[in-house]
């Protein structure tokens, strides 16, 4: 019963706020963020039916989709650096470009690890991939918070909200699966309510946050963010330009 009931109010409040963003016309302002959300719940209902129907299918349906839950989440990400530097289009372009750079050598080195070791389970390997995931995407979370504390960047209550839940929801999912990492399978029970309570709560604070749409204060005309990209713009040319300098001299006869 128990379970039933976080199920369905987890999909509750995701309906809720989808319907909020839609009726409030701000679910384009946050496509990635909503994309997930209506992919996490979507896929909530898949797994209820095959559950329900074709309960033989479930482990392999339920990996599989986590698998999608995990590259999805990286859009969230996505979504604050995209939001929170909506103002400085240079500091959003390389951080998109280092962002992907990261995402790419985790789920490359988790897939090649795969491949190259010894047999495992997809449920081991979806199990790795998430983990890492997790771990990357709150050193990127805990990256943006520190780039407007220090550059006083006014993100908005959504943002904020955003950044608050996911980051709650980061912090549970990497502790329980460290957790699981030593104690095994057997830790699976238990996990199978602490991760959907912690959801509830993470939901919760998405629904007081993003109940209306708050938008991006304009920056203070001369920001040092800017500024700090330009040079350090300028630093990699000029460094970029001698090293190429410097190899077509060293590769003539």
């Amino acid at each position: 019963m128990l379970t039933q009931f976080i199920f369905w109010t987890c999909n509750i409040l995701e309906a809720v706020l989808l319907v909020r963003a839609i009726r409030g016309k701000y679910f384009g302002k946050y496509a990635l963020f909503y994309t997930y959300l209506l992919c996490v719940f979507v896929q909530s209902l898949a797994r209820f039916y095959v559950f329900s129907w074709h309960a033989g299918l479930y482990p392999y349906f339920y990996w599989g989709t986590q698998f999608i839950d995990a590259l999805m989440g990286c859009g969230i990400i996505f979504e604050l650096y995209r939001q929170g530097l909506v103002y400085y289009q240079g500091a959003a372009r390389m951080a998109r470009n280092v962002i992907l750079f990261v995402f790419a050598v985790v789920i490359s080195k988790v897939l090649a690890s795969a491949i190259s070791g010894m047999p495992q389970s997809p449920a081991t390997i979806v199990f790795d991939l998430e983990r890492n995931l997790r771990i990357v995407q709150s050193v990127l979370l805990i990256v943006v918070i520190g780039l407007s504390y220090y550059y006083a960047i006014t993100l908005g209550k959504n943002l904020w909200g955003m950044m608050l839940g996911y980051g709650f929801f980061l912090g549970t999912s990497i502790i329980n699966l460290t957790i699981r990492t030593q104690v095994g399978f057997s830790f699976q029970r238990l996990w199978e309510y602490l991760q959907p309570l912690s959801y509830v709560l993470v939901l919760g604070i998405w629904c007081a946050a993003l109940w209306s749409y708050s938008p991006i204060e304009l920056p203070v005309p001369g920001s040092k963010l800017e500024t700090d990209y330009q040079s350090l713009l300028v630093q990699t040319r000029t460094r970029v330009a001698k090293a190429r300098n410097y190899l077509s001299k060293a590769v003539q006869p």
